[in-house]
């Protein structure tokens, strides 16, 4: 048997017939007729029109979460036009995140925020917790990364 790997995450904003499609099944449009309407010429064979607004949920789930921003990043993976509180809260959401630039690194920002899960491992190894702390090794040695067991160039 063949294992499946995850699909890459997206941090692109979705394009706007993406987004109408969101929108009209949050205010409770049925995803068939909202995916139909606004992305009819997108809707693989075979696939559902469910499948398809929840790849544009979880673009913008990602868009958010790429933006440090995951209060709205859990708003709305919560959202479901079934709740209209939330659903209110998406829409608020989606307003929020567009145009939003990506987030700067600041040098007391966790070395976890900014590299991934792995890599993480070895620096923490050696006591190096925040961007400031790894930025105190790159004066001292040239090859930085050559004190750090598991850490490569």
């Amino acid at each position: 048997m063949e294992n499946a790997l995850p699909a890459p995450l997206d941090f692109t904003w979705p394009d706007e017939a993406s987004l109408a499609a969101f929108r009209a099944w949050l205010q409770g449009v049925p995803s068939r007729a909202a995916v139909d309407r606004y992305l009819s010429d997108r809707r693989a064979a075979g696939a559902s029109a469910r499948s398809v607004i929840g790849r544009v949920k979880r673009q913008l789930v990602a868009f958010a979460a790429n933006r440090a921003r995951a209060d709205l990043a859990a708003t709305l993976a919560a959202s479901s036009p079934s709740d209209r509180k939330l659903a209110k809260a998406a829409a608020a959401a989606i307003e929020t995140l567009r145009g939003m630039p990506p987030p700067q690194p600041l040098i007391g920002d966790a070395v976890e925020r900014w590299l991934p899960v792995r890599p993480v491992r070895a620096p923490h190894a050696v006591a190096i917790r925040t961007l400031a702390d790894l930025t105190l090794r790159v004066p001292r040695r040239r090859r930085r990364c050559a004190g750090i067991a598991g850490l490569g160039p």
